[in-house]
């Protein structure tokens, strides 16, 4: 766990003791403006003590490690990163706290644009030119876990104008994707993740979204030409749905006993986003396997997990 990790934890350990003391002063007082005069103060006296934390585990991090600061210039913007190197582990040991504390590497990055701060984040960045915007991508390091894309306009008023924290360590791509002029974004939707399988055998959704009228956007035609591709090469055959194994059955219990296929879940996910739900249910219908029960049931259920993803639109 790094250091922005950490932090997280240490922000939700006060969330939570400020909901449990809503719990215990609200059984004890039948007035809600002194209940709400000393929930005010709990979560100040929190905030400050939290603040004593941090500099202090700074000022330990300061003591038994080096740092440097870098400058980044793109257009108008700037990203400053303080780097950790060369840690005194000695002196990391006898502090008594978590050693990813002490990872050497950038462990605070900070965006400005000329007029205010943008972004200040716990990992390192790169900057890339896309053509319309600046794209900068970061790895937030954890278990299964995150890449963060950002997208700054390199026009007024200088802001970001897409953020994306998705599973893995691949980045978004971001270009005239089509060849139409316009400004595309591949990504995918991890609404699936975890979906009656494990990680490992979870399936994503690939999208691809368009830069249009200040806003990013699904773009239907392009995910309707990707998915009419991946059809075409697709050997029905091989589709099936495997038996999963009775001691096994307990951890992923897939649909009916039975492992998911990939292309029940990413074929179908595309044509929806799409704006293709009939084509979609065609589909599924055709390489659902007679012996199967519940097919409508399944039907229902992945329709509600589809329009459950960030990236849906009526």
């Amino acid at each position: 766990m790094d250091r922005a990790e950490t932090k997280e934890n240490l922000k939700m350990k006060r969330l939570t003791i400020t909901l449990l003391t809503l719990l215990v002063l609200g059984g004890c007082s039948s007035d809600n403006e002194d209940l709400k005069k000393k929930i005010e103060e709990l979560e100040k006296d929190v905030a400050y003590k939290q603040s004593v934390i941090e500099r202090l585990y700074d000022d330990l991090i300061a003591k038994c490690t080096s740092s440097r600061e870098e400058v980044t210039t793109f257009g108008p913007y700037t990203l400053t990163e303080n780097v950790i190197y060369d840690t005194d582990w000695d002196c990391a040991m006898d502090t008594t706290i978590r050693q990813g504390y002490f990872e050497e590497g950038v462990n605070e990055a900070v965006v400005r644009s000329p007029t205010e701060e943008l972004h200040r984040l716990g990992i390192g960045l790169s900057v890339e030119d896309t053509g319309e915007f600046y794209q900068l991508s970061g790895f937030t390091g954890g278990r299964h876990c995150c890449t963060l894309d950002l997208l700054l306009s390199k026009k007024e008023p200088y802001e970001t104008v897409f953020r994306s924290s998705k599973d893995g360590d691949f980045s978004i791509l971001v270009g005239d994707i089509d060849g139409d002029g316009k400004t595309e974004i591949e990504t995918k939707t991890d609404i699936f993740l975890y979906w009656r399988d494990s990680y490992a055998g979870s399936t994503v959704v690939k999208v691809f979204l368009e830069y249009s009228s200040n806003a990013f956007k699904l773009d239907k035609d392009l995910i309707y030409s990707y998915v009419t591709k991946e059809i075409n090469n697709i050997e029905y055959d091989s589709i099936k749905f495997v038996l999963i194994e009775e001691e096994s059955r307990e951890d992923w219990y897939g649909w009916e006993d039975h492992y998911i296929p990939h292309e029940i879940i990413e074929i179908p996910g595309a044509l929806m986003f799409a704006g293709r739900e009939e084509e979609a249910k065609r589909f599924l219908d055709y390489v659902w396997p007679e012996e199967l029960p519940n097919k409508d049931l399944y039907w229902k259920e992945f329709k509600e997990m589809i329009k459950g993803s960030k990236y849906w639109e009526n």
